[in-house]
């Protein structure tokens, strides 16, 4: 099977359309057709429904577009890395992390990746938690940061940091030191959606307490939960390592949940073997990286 057949299929996808698609790719429409067709051809089955208002995957399509996008991107690294000299460790590693992890860990990672394994490319991609799974198992990372174990798709997950959950509010809306889940459900609360892993821990916690949270604003969007919290339209529920700036500056107050013991655990995620040296590099000091925090006492 020839990568550039892949590549083709990947591109239709992603257009959305065989038409879009040739025009991007500069080939003709007949073309990719073709292509496609030598693919169905060469699995037995149907890989695309074509209508007038584009193309949807198949159950087949779906399996065959998100492993064409991880031999894709390890043939990109194969040869950047016949390119460089043997000796060298280097390619392109794609990690996904979660806003948290990057504060917690980008500023420690690259020095360590760039003095340690200089012909690596580190690309680093910030997503919600539920994103990420999805991501890792469709091969979009090579390495993800996740709230739980994952092991769909052959991918492989190892715990290797906890970190305590508060209510984060500006101070003006803070309740204080500490207080309950169900004191915590009567306040404005912003959360994240329910596709996110978070959110479905929460509700669970929620019912389990036999109170509905008032629930205000949901986003995906660490970014935009923390401006709402920062702006007093309600409360999050979020760890430490995202607020050490403004908790130092008194913008914002965490305040305990004390009948509940929430932690979010990460669970760093690979693809599983075979792995190239350089994700396996970077893995080993992405686990170092949280192991210094853990000694922090973050």
């Amino acid at each position: 099977m020839e990568t550039r057949r892949l590549q083709h299929f990947v591109d239709i996808v992603n257009a959305g359309s065989i038409s879009k698609a040739a025009v991007l790719a500069g080939v003709a429409q007949a073309a990719l057709s073709q292509q496609l067709g030598i693919l169905e051809n060469e699995f037995r089955c149907t890989l695309l429904v074509r209508s007038r208002s584009g193309v949807q995957l198949t159950p087949a399509g779906q399996v065959l577009y998100r492993e064409a996008q991880a031999l894709l991107r390890r043939t990109a690294d194969l040869k950047d890395l016949v390119k460089r000299e043997a000796t060298e460790i280097s390619g392109v590693v794609s990690l996904g992390l979660t806003a948290a992890n990057i504060n917690l860990l980008v500023a420690d990672l690259l020095p360590k990746v760039r003095t340690s394994y200089p012909g690596i490319q580190l690309r680093i991609h910030e997503r919600m938690t539920g994103d990420l799974a999805d991501g890792i198992v469709q091969g979009q990372f090579d390495l993800a940061t996740l709230a739980q174990e994952e092991s769909r798709a052959g991918v492989e997950s190892r715990k290797v940091y906890s970190e305590a959950l508060f209510a984060v509010a500006a101070t003006a809306l803070s309740p204080g030191a500490e207080t309950t889940l169900v004191d915590l459900a009567r306040l404005p609360l912003i959360l994240p959606t329910g596709k996110q892993t978070l959110r479905g821990r929460y509700d669970t916690l929620f019912a389990q307490a036999g109170t509905a949270p008032l629930v205000v604003a949901e986003t995906d969007s660490v970014h935009a939960m923390k401006a709402a919290v920062l702006a007093g339209t309600g409360l999050a529920i979020l760890p430490r390592s995202l607020w050490r700036q403004e908790e130092a500056a008194g913008r914002v107050r965490l305040t305990a949940i004390t009948d509940q013991q929430l932690r979010i655990d990460v669970w760093l995620a690979t693809r599983g073997p075979p792995q190239s040296e350089a994700i396996a590099a970077v893995a080993f000091l992405v686990n170092a990286a949280f192991a210094r925090a853990s000694a922090g006492g973050t």
